[in-house]
């Protein structure tokens, strides 16, 4: 025969241990998302200088073979920067739902 106060002392010990379980992997998921976002805006800002560099290089072209070259790196790095201001859009809008799927 199963002793009552034996069992529900098991019961609380399953469910303390599911909420210290369950708060550890809010915990896990709100840091991977700071870890996430931090990355994030580090790419952006990489992307940003890019976007400066070649935009700058595109202007002190001297010559049409030197300006062809800077207008292609300046769209392929214009390119890489909207990308990574789209994957931080879509980092906060899922930061605002709480990472909820």
């Amino acid at each position: 025969m199963v002793n009552i106060t034996t069992l529900r002392k098991s019961e609380s010990v399953v469910l303390i241990r599911k909420n210290r379980l369950t708060n550890q992997l809010k915990a896990d998921i709100k840091s991977e998302g700071i870890n996430l976002m931090e990355d994030l805006e580090k790419q952006l800002e990489l992307a940003k200088q890019e976007v400066n560099k070649w935009d700058h290089l595109l202007r002190t072209a001297r010559n049409g073979h030197a300006g062809g070259h800077a207008e292609m790196a300046l769209a392929h790095a214009e390119a890489k920067y909207n990308q990574i201001l789209e994957q931080v859009h879509h980092a906060q809008e899922k930061e605002s739902r709480g990472f909820k799927h």
